[in-house]
C-alpha cells in the first residue's frame, strides 16, 4: 500500500520545484525578454530627499510620490554624484563620474562627448522609442543629452526680467507644460515600448509660492510650494498610465539631481558643498513585477548606478563597462554590497577661485577632501555639524587613500566645447551658474576653503541684487570686501570693475580689469579692459587686450569695433577700416562703425 505521507511530501516538493521554476522563468521574461516594458523616468530638479514623506519629511506635501514610494522600491540613501544639474543628469544617462564624461559644472561651454554611450540611444537601438521633455535651458539639446532621442522637447518660454529673483531673464518652463507635451507624446506610443524623460525644474529658484493652486499655504516656505507642485505634475503622469493600462508594464524611476541647502553651512541654494542637503535626492523604483516591491533599501547608492540597472533588467547585451553597478539584485531581494560612493564639485572655483571639493561615502562616514578636511559620522550627525577629523585622523588618512585610488581608477575625458551666446550666458548666471574661472593651476590646499569663502559668495550676489538696482557705489563697497576675502573670484573682480567705470573711478576699474584677466584671460574680460584704457586715451595700451579678445572671438563686435577705434587714433587707417568693415558685416545696422568710418574718411585729408 502506497505511504499516503510520502506521496503528499513528493507533490508538494514538486509543486514547489513547479513554482518555483515558473517564477524563475517569470521573472526573467518579464524584465528581459518581455516585449512590452516601457520605462518612464521622472527627475525632479533641486529636490531633497527629506521633503518626501517616504523620506520623513513633511506629512501631506508629496501624496503622490509617497503612494509611490509605498508600492514601489525606496533606496533611502541614494546620492547625486555632484550637485549640479547638467553633470548629474550627465551621469545618470552614462553609467560614469563626471570626471569620466567631462562635464563637471553648468557652464554652459561643453556638451557631453559622442563617444560615450548613453542610454537613450542604447534602448532605441531596442526598438524603444524615446522622448525627452525638459524644463530648463541648463539641459538644452546643444549640452548634448539628446543623443538617441526621437524627440527632444527642450522648447522653453523666456521669461520678462530683470526682476530682483531673476536679474537676467531666463529660458525654463512650468512643469505643467512640461507634462503636457509628454502627455501629448505618450499618447501615440500606446502599442509601442517607449522610454520617456521628463524633466521638472520648479523646485529651483527662483522659488515660487504658487498661490493661484495653494493659496497662502507656502507663503513662508516657497521651495516647499515647488516640491507640492512637481508632486502634482508627477500625479498627472501617473494617472495617464492608469488610465490607459500602462501602469502594469511601465517601470517607473523618480529621481533628485541634486538637493538644496536652504541656508545649511550659510551656502543658500547648492552646487558649493558636499553635504547631504545637496548630494543625498529622493529614488523610487516602480517595476512591473510583483516579486520587486514594497522595499525599502539602506545601503548607499549613487545615480551613476541607475544606468546598469536599466540596462542589466532590459538590454544586458549592450552594459558595456561604466563606474556604476546594477541594482537589479537589491530590487530582487539581495543584499547589495556596501562600496564607498565618489562625488565632487569644481563649483566653488568655477564660481569664486575656492577650492574644488571632493568626498566619498560610506554606510556610516562621509570623508570630504578640503583645504580643511572634513569627516563625519553620518549615524550619529546627520546634520554634518561635528568635524571628527581631529579625533580620528587615522581614518582620515585611510579614506584619503581610498579616493586616491578611486581617482586614479576614473578614465577622465575632456568634453567638447559649444559656443554659448551672451544672452545664453546670461541665463545661466541667473539660475547661479556664472562661472569664468579656469582650471587650478595650483594646488587645492593654495586655494581658499569654500566654508570660509560662502560668505564672501553671499555678499556677492547681494552686490548682484544692487547692480540690478543700479545701485552701483554700494555694491562697489560689497564688491572690494569679496575680492579681498576671495583673491580668485573672477567674476566679483569684473563687476567691481563695472562698477567703478560707472561711477567713474577710472583708474580703480582699470586695476579691477586687470585682474580680472589675470585671472581668466576671456574674450569679454580682456575687451572690458581695452575698453577702460581707451576711456583713459591709454591707446597703446588699449591695443593688445583688443587683439586678444578678437583672437579669442572673431565675431564679438564690441572688441572688433573698439580694436578699430584705437587703431584710429593711431592713424593705422587700413587696420581701422578692416576692423570697422567686420564689425558691419556682422551687424549692418551698427551705426557707430558707419560714423567712424565717416570721421575717418575726413581725418585721413
Amino acid at each position: 500500500m502506497p505511504n499516503v505521507n510520502a506521496i503528499q511530501r513528493r507533490r508538494r516538493i514538486g509543486m514547489a520545484i513547479t513554482a518555483i521554476l515558473f517564477l524563475t522563468g517569470w521573472l526573467f521574461w518579464s524584465l528581459a525578454s518581455r516585449p512590452t516594458i516601457n520605462v518612464l523616468l521622472i527627475t525632479l530638479d533641486t529636490t531633497r530627499a527629506d521633503r518626501l514623506g517616504a523620506w520623513n519629511g513633511p506629512q501631506g506635501l508629496t501624496p503622490v510620490l509617497d503612494g509611490l514610494a509605498s508600492h514601489g522600491i525606496v533606496f533611502e540613501r541614494a546620492f547625486a554624484p555632484v550637485p549640479l544639474t547638467l553633470p548629474s543628469h550627465a551621469s545618470l544617462m552614462t553609467g560614469v563620474y563626471p570626471p569620466e564624461h567631462g562635464l563637471r559644472v553648468n557652464s554652459g561651454l561643453n556638451r557631453l562627448g559622442s563617444d560615450l554611450p548613453v542610454l537613450s540611444e542604447i534602448l532605441r537601438e531596442h526598438g524603444y522609442r524615446t522622448g525627452a521633455f525638459v524644463g530648463a535651458f541648463v539641459l538644452d539639446q546643444k549640452f548634448g543629452l539628446d543623443r538617441g532621442f526621437d524627440i527632444y522637447d527642450d522648447e522653453m518660454e523666456e521669461s520678462h526680467g530683470p526682476t530682483p529673483g531673476d536679474p537676467h531673464g531666463h529660458k525654463m518652463r512650468i512643469g505643467e507644460r512640461v507634462v503636457d507635451s509628454a502627455l501629448t507624446w505618450l499618447a501615440h506610443q500606446k502599442n509601442t515600448r517607449f522610454f520617456c524623460w521628463v524633466h521638472l525644474f520648479d523646485p529651483h529658484t527662483p522659488y515660487d509660492t504658487r498661490e493661484e493652486l495653494f493659496g497662502d499655504r507656502f507663503h513662508d516656505r516657497p521651495y516647499d510650494a515647488g516640491i507640492a507642485y512637481v508632486d502634482r505634475q508627477v500625479g498627472r503622469l501617473l494617472e495617464f498610465l492608469r488610465r490607459n493600462d500602462l501602469d502594469e508594464n511601465t517601470l517607473i524611476i523618480v529621481v533628485g539631481d541634486h538637493g538644496e541647502s536652504l541656508d545649511e553651512h550659510q551656502e543658500r541654494t547648492h552646487g558649493f558643498f558636499l553635504y547631504d542637503a545637496t548630494l543625498h535626492v529622493p529614488l523610487i523604483m516602480r517595476w512591473p513585477d510583483p516579486l520587486m516591491q514594497a522595499k525599502r533599501i539602506s545601503t548607499p547608492v549613487t545615480l551613476v548606478d541607475i544606468y546598469p540597472t536599466l540596462l542589466s533588467a532590459l538590454a544586458p547585451a549592450s552594459l558595456t563597462e561604466c563606474s556604476g553597478r546594477s541594482l537589479l539584485p537589491a530590487c530582487r531581494g539581495e543584499t547589495l554590497p556596501v562600496v564607498p560612493l565618489y562625488a565632487e564639485s569644481n563649483h566653488p572655483f568655477e564660481e569664486c577661485g575656492a577650492a574644488p571639493l571632493r568626498c566619498l561615502i560610506t554606510d556610516r562616514w562621509k570623508y570630504i577632501r578640503s583645504p580643511r578636511q572634513e569627516l563625519y559620522d553620518m549615524q550619529a550627525d546627520r546634520g554634518e555639524l561635528q568635524n571628527q577629523i581631529g579625533e580620528l585622523p587615522a581614518m582620515a588618512e585611510e579614506f584619503e587613500r581610498v579616493l586616491q585610488e578611486r581617482e586614479y581608477a576614473l578614465v577622465l575625458r575632456d568634453a567638447p566645447t559649444v559656443v554659448s551666446s551672451p544672452h545664453e550666458k546670461r541665463m545661466l548666471a541667473s539660475l547661479g551658474y556664472a562661472g569664468g574661472g579656469t582650471t587650478p593651476q595650483s594646488a587645492e590646499t593654495e586655494l581658499p576653503d569654500i566654508k570660509d569663502a560662502i560668505v564672501y559668495y553671499n555678499m556677492y550676489t547681494d552686490a548682484q541684487e544692487l547692480l540690478i538696482q543700479h545701485e552701483y557705489h554700494d555694491a562697489s563697497v560689497l564688491l572690494k570686501k569679496v575680492v579681498s576675502g576671495v583673491p580668485h573670484f573672477f567674476q566679483a573682480w569684473f563687476n567691481l570693475g563695472y562698477c567703478l567705470e560707472l561711477t567713474e573711478d577710472l583708474t580703480g576699474a582699470e586695476a579691477a580689469y586687470r585682474r580680472a584677466v589675470e585671472i581668466d584671460a576671456n574674450a569679454t574680460a580682456q575687451t572690458a579692459l581695452g575698453a577702460i584704457y581707451l576711456l583713459q586715451n591709454l591707446t597703446e595700451q588699449a591695443i593688445p587686450p583688443l587683439e586678444n579678445a578678437v583672437a579669442l572671438q572673431p565675431n564679438l563686435v564690441r572688441a572688433l569695433f573698439l580694436l578699430g577705434e584705437a587703431y584710429r587714433q593711431q592713424k593705422r587707417w587700413d587696420d581701422a577700416r578692416k576692423a570697422y568693415l567686420k564689425v558691419l558685416a556682422l551687424a549692418p545696422d551698427f551705426q557707430p562703425a558707419q560714423q567712424s568710418l565717416l570721421l575717418m574718411a575726413n581725418e585721413k585729408k
